[in-house]
């Protein structure tokens, strides 16, 4: 019986040097400062009208016909260039019946 109590008189002394040991203080994660956030908030608008820009089709100069009407054509881009490399062998060349 005293060896049991002297292991539950351990095991307190244990447990009490634990809790007693002080927490780390509290420390909020670090926010960038206003002008930062303003920064970057304006960096990300201006990126986002860019692609906007870059997404639209461009168009020839308004062309008006004698009739009246208003003709608006799209520039197209130019088509890449076919590769001889890319091209399988024996393309062109026909199929033999």
């Amino acid at each position: 019986m005293a060896r049991v109590s002297v292991l539950v008189l351990a095991f307190f002394l244990a447990a009490g040097s634990v809790s007693a040991q002080p927490a780390e203080p509290y420390a909020p994660p670090l926010m960038p400062s206003p002008p930062d956030i303003v920064s970057e908030s304006a960096r990300r608008i201006l990126e986002g009208i860019r692609r906007l820009i870059d997404r639209m089709p461009m168009f020839e100069a308004p062309r008006i016909t004698p009739e009246g009407d208003i003709i608006l054509r799209r520039i197209r881009p130019p088509l890449p260039e076919l590769d001889e490399a890319r091209t399988p062998e024996g393309a062109g060349e026909g199929v033999d019946l």
